[in-house]
């Protein structure tokens, strides 16, 4: 299992601190060095997913209801079988 979150500015480290499985971090087009900060914390664990958004889109959510699921799964997909040696 592998764990894929989404972070804004206000995301901490403590709440990945008990999963001892990759934990991939996908963040809003503001929080990308909040993501970065929580995955220095992570070490091995972490990786940042920073997906190319669509114009007027800041974050995964926004893609989800604008109609660009399939684009965002396919990404993720992409992402997450390249670091399959994790």
């Amino acid at each position: 299992m592998r764990y894929i979150f989404n972070v804004n500015v206000k995301c901490s480290f403590s709440a990945f601190y008990d999963v001892r499985k990759p934990i991939y971090l996908v963040p809003d087009r503001k929080a990308a060095g909040a993501a970065h900060d929580v995955r220095r914390h992570l070490g091995w664990r972490g990786q940042v997913l920073m997906p190319d958004y669509p114009s007027g889109m800041s974050d995964i959510n926004d893609m989800l209801k604008g109609g660009k699921g399939m684009v965002l799964h396919t990404f993720l997909k992409e992402a997450v079988l390249a670091r399959t040696w994790l």
